[in-house]
């Protein structure tokens, strides 16, 4: 039991690696991001910023002590001609919602939901 546990660790590092290493393989954006923002359910300050995407469609943030990782789709929207971020302002923070190279645009899902409840009277 205790070899399969650390069969599965193991397991689990070699593809978290691997897909760290996906993400780190293609061209890179620097931006400077002048407001806070989320990506990958993590909060970032404005600050400087590495932006990487891979052909596979991972995407890594590095910047200001942090990062993330997060998988993009092909995006809807049409492509700015100049490397770019897009980002989605709701409830008060902003969230990047796409990213533009000099080949693609590829969308970061963003899963937000705005509750509410509507008590019905008999």
């Amino acid at each position: 039991m205790k070899n399969i546990c650390k069969f599965v660790v193991l397991l689990g590092a070699l593809a978290l690696g691997t897909t760290i290493a996906a993400a780190a393989s293609g061209e890179s954006i620097r931006v400077n991001v002048p407001f806070a923002f989320v990506v990958a359910g993590k909060l970032f300050p404005a600050g400087q910023y590495t932006v990487r995407q891979s052909d596979s469609g991972m995407l890594l943030v590095r910047g200001e002590g942090k990062s993330a990782v997060a998988l993009t789709i092909p995006a809807d929207h049409v492509k700015s001609g100049a490397p770019a971020l897009h980002f989605s302002a709701t409830d008060g923070r902003e969230y990047l919602v796409a990213v533009d190279d000099d080949w693609s645009s590829r969308s970061v899902p963003v899963h937000i939901y705005d509750t509410r409840t509507l008590t019905v009277s008999h």
